[in-house]
């Protein structure tokens, strides 16, 4: 890249920034990366034994990409998120998660319509009960309505269906991860 050319992208998109650091706004499209570092220490019971307790280090590295995009009446925003979870003995514990999520809103005076749609690979324990970090994937739709009634008063409705499915190789105490709790919620 030519020093010129470089110079004017530089131009640009210092132009587009707004005074919020790490927030770059170019016309209706405002990006927000952003990166967290999470649960950084010690594990004294990686694998929640009663008998025998193993410790390890380990840390989530979450780095995190926001897009919205505002034009007149209608918001579009789209977010995705990874986890590194890194254990530092326990290489079986690692893992990466993936999120996806991407909603439209529109301001129609009173009512305030959106919809949404999601995704989820995980490999994070999924309760207290069921100890064991299975690969799973999770999936929602939603769309509803927001009704201002008030300046600062605001009623939702949302309708929503969401399914889970777990990698069929999956077990837990003998039990298939897949058979238990695969399946779809509607609410």
């Amino acid at each position: 890249m030519t020093p010129g050319l470089l110079l004017l992208t530089a131009a640009v998109l210092a132009q587009g920034q707004t005074h919020d650091p790490g927030v770059l706004k170019v016309g209706p499209v405002t990006i927000q990366p952003t990166l967290a570092l999470q649960n950084i220490g010690e594990d004294p019971n990686v694998f929640n034994s009663a008998t025998d307790p193993q410790s390890d280090f380990t840390m989530t590295i979450s780095p995190k990409f926001n897009v919205v995009f505002d034009v007149r009446r209608a918001k579009t925003t789209f977010t995705q998120t990874t986890d590194y979870v890194y254990f530092k003995k326990f290489a079986s514990e690692r893992g990466t998660n993936y999120s996806f999520t991407l909603r439209e809103d529109v301001e129609l005076g009173i009512l305030q319509p959106f919809a949404s749609a999601s995704t989820t690979s995980s490999k994070n324990r999924i309760n207290n009960e069921v100890d064991e970090r299975a690969r799973h994937d999770t999936t929602e739709f939603a769309v509803g309505t927001g009704v201002r009634l008030f300046t600062r008063t605001h009623l939702s409705f949302k309708a929503r269906r969401s399914s889970a499915t777990f990698d069929p190789t999956e077990t837990f105490r003998g039990e298939s991860l897949s058979h238990a709790f695969d399946g779809h919620l509607r609410g």
